[in-house]
């Protein structure tokens, strides 16, 4: 669619972000936790509970080697399966709200849009380790867990957002059987049907798998707008030897339906002499127009071998293949206080994707000091092919549809199209990386890492090569056993194929510096957990117009942006059953230089501030225990409504509550969301889209495991 665009052991306290109720310990001494990494645990389903929202240890970490998170010189949160299911998060948009420095909300339904420290990271997401494809929402109940890194992770990752990257953990199988069935129902005639189970197939329990399946089907607040969805994950494992092992593992989503287009802004964030924009009106033509179909398939391996006690081996492998056909999208164009003019659009893809990781991990010591060393080689290539078709835009008002905005009378046929376009592309990189973590002393850590990467575009009738070098560098200071500061230095990179010069050539890729430091700590014997991070980005190289030329597509590399902030993270397990979490930010995020927006002027999508808390409490004895209460809200200050920031979109603050009832094998949930009905606007590109975002809704859940 155009547009949518074997852990090692550490003594420390593991302070995580949003993660409340490890294991109390005495904070005068020291305790032995495993690292907090980037792929789910292997032995962790979505049947085990934690005492709070804390994630589990797994294998490969943040920093692709096994790095305890408070020796992890930048901030990471972890967002876990009980949290998602606690919130009812059916979107990756939803689950993100929890996490401070990240702003959610885009310009369409159904589309994962988010910004982390200010910057557009929506179209990154990374799936388990590897370079992901945009597309539409990721399936939330195939997910372990979702990692947020914040801050550039181009050193070890390649080319991505300058604000940070999203690394998405799918389910894994276990080396033992349990299962469970979900039927959830609510507003908009929402159902769904979700399975899980796993097994082992031999009695050593060395051969085990899972799968992970889900139909949905859902109605909108917008009229005639409706998706179905059906996903399937399945999954096995491996352990040939107890030094190698393997997991095999796939997944097939898709996706169709009624697309639902966002609204002008004239009648829903600012003045219209006509009135107010009604937030359930359908842009489009019942039956003819926003049709969608979209799917996603995935293959791939995670391997493991273990040399001996000081080298190991590890490799990801994916493969995915993503079709989308959209017919007779009816795009704004024009609006004239009353009526809306829409332009006929259609298109399909067939996208190939492919990326491979292989990395040699070191443990050693030199004298006093342990080295976590990591070398490594990623490759991804991309392959797309595409058709669309068009009318003539200088054709306006003929071929233009129009739709009065308060008394609609939609067509009933759509006007041909006129013009027929046909484009092939393909994208390869090649990344070396390279990183050495050392305990200097029992308190200080310093990381040191590089990498070069190659990149490579040819969009059919250019060809055009970049590379980079992006380094990173961090230390950690551990003030006590369960507080440590620390701070880092790092660098980005994006390539821009599609902005080109007066030559026709692809301007240089994006660069971008991180400076932050913070301090992460677990108090009262592991109960209260968080960190709290300042920062400043600088994104350079941004494309802006060339003003020595006419030419309004001509660009150069003139442009920079600045973000900066502060943000604030605290989880904690107040008492047996009383959990909470929240999350503060502080973002003065502008533009500092470019030809044609001034100077001063807001990012796109980015509140000044914003704050989030959720509670849950569970009555642990007596004749109601396992029921449980659940509240929390948030709240958006006013930001940029386009990136010239010439309106703006209001500040809105949601009010969210839930009651459970849990026993040992089954939950009964009822979530409520937008308890006052709030009318809010969650994120837009210009005056002629602007979303809405939802009103009062209800789901309910029961959830059977076995």
């Amino acid at each position: 669619m155009r547009s949518p665009h074997s852990s090692r052991p550490a003594k420390w306290i593991l302070p995580v972000a949003l993660a409340a109720g490890l294991q109390a310990s005495h904070a005068e001494e020291a305790v032995d936790l495993a690292p907090l990494t980037v792929t789910a645990d292997a032995n962790k389903s979505s049947t085990e509970k934690t005492e709070g929202y804390a994630p589990p240890a797994s294998t490969t970490g943040a920093l692709k080697s096994d790095v305890p998170l408070l020796e992890t010189p930048q901030a990471i949160s972890v967002l876990d399966r009980d949290l998602m299911e606690d919130q009812d998060a059916r979107k990756l948009e939803d689950l993100l709200k929890n996490v401070s420095g990240v702003s959610t909300g885009g310009y369409y339904k159904g589309w994962d849009y988010f910004r982390i420290r200010g910057f557009e990271a929506g179209s990154s997401t990374f799936w388990d380790g590897l370079r992901g494809d945009y597309g539409r929402s990721v399936e939330l109940y195939g997910l372990e867990r979702v990692e947020v890194i914040k801050g550039p992770a181009s050193s070890l990752y390649g080319q991505g957002p300058l604000g940070g990257m999203v690394n998405v953990v799918s389910k894994k199988p276990k080396a033992e059987t349990f299962g469970e069935l979900s039927l959830t129902g609510g507003s908009w005639n929402y159902m769904e049907v979700a399975g899980d189970t796993g097994t082992t197939f031999n009695e050593s329990k060395t051969l085990y798998g899972r799968i992970v399946g889900l139909y949905s089907t859902q109605d909108s607040f917008v009229d005639y707008a409706e998706t179905e969805r059906y996903y399937i994950a399945p999954s096995l494992t491996w352990e040939i030897s107890p030094d190698t092992k393997i997991t095999f593992l796939a997944s097939h989503q898709h996706d169709e339906g009624v697309h639902a287009f966002p609204l002008p802004a004239y009648g829903s964030v600012l003045y219209n002499p006509n009135g107010k924009i009604s937030t359930d009106l359908f842009i489009g033509a019942p039956d003819i127009a926003n049709l969608f179909e979209w799917e996603r398939s995935r293959v791939g391996y995670q391997l493991e071998h273990k040399f001996n006690e000081v080298v190991s081996l590890r490799q990801n492998l994916s493969y995915s293949h993503l079709k989308q056909k959209w017919d007779n999208m009816l795009y704004p164009a024009s609006f004239d206080g009353t009526t809306l003019y829409t332009y006929p659009y259609q298109y399909d893809e067939s996208m190939d994707r492919f990326g491979v990781d292989t990395a040699l991990d070191f443990d050693f010591d030199t004298g006093s000091i342990n080295h976590l060393a990591t070398v490594g080689v990623d490759y991804y290539r991309e392959e797309s092919d595409n058709h669309s078709e068009q009318i003539d835009y200088s054709d306006f008002p003929g071929s233009y549809v129009p739709i009065d905005v308060y008394d609609p009378t939609y067509p009933d046929t759509i006007p041909g199209y006129s013009t027929f376009t046909h484009t092939q592309s393909k994208n390869d990189s090649l990344g070396f990386y390279f990183q050495d973590h050392a305990k200097l002393t029992d308190q200080l850590t310093l990381t040191l890492g590089g990498r070069y990467d190659q990149v490579y575009y040819d969009g059919g009738s250019d060809e055009q090569k970049k590379h980079a070098f992006t380094p990173k560098a961090g230390i950690t200071y551990a003030l006590q056993p369960n507080v440590a500061v620390y701070a880092n230095y790092s660098r980005s990179f994006e390539p821009q194929w599609y902005s080109t010069d007066s030559n026709g050539n692809a301007v240089d890729p994006e660069e971008g510096e991180n400076w932050e430091t913070g301090i992460k700590y677990s108090l009262f014997d592991g109960k209260l957990n968080g960190m709290a991070t300042v920062f400043q980005l600088t994104r350079k190289n941004v494309a802006t117009d060339n003003p020595a030329t006419a030419d309004p597509y001509d660009s150069i590399v003139s442009g920079e942006q600045r973000s900066r902030g502060f943000e604030w993270e605290n989880s904690a397990q107040i008492t047996p059953g009383l959990k909470f979490t929240m999350a503060y930010t502080y973002i003065d995020a502008e533009v500092t230089e470019d030809n044609t927006i001034a100077e001063g002027t807001r990012l796109i999508g980015v509140p000044d501030q914003s704050i989030n808390a959720w509670l849950k409490y569970t009555i642990q004895d007596g004749t109601f225990e396992g029921l449980g209460f659940g509240f929390g809200g948030r709240y958006y200050t006013s930001q940029a409504g386009d990136q010239s920031d010439s309106f703006s979109l209001p500040a809105y603050g949601l009010l969210d509550a839930a009651l459970y009832y849990e026993k040992e094998n089954y939950r009964v949930q009822v979530n409520f969301n937008n308890l006052t009905d709030k009318r809010h606007f969650v994120g837009s590109y210009n005056d002629l889209y602007v979303l809405p975002g939802e009103p009062f809704n209800v789901s309910a859940n029961v959830t059977w495991r076995f």
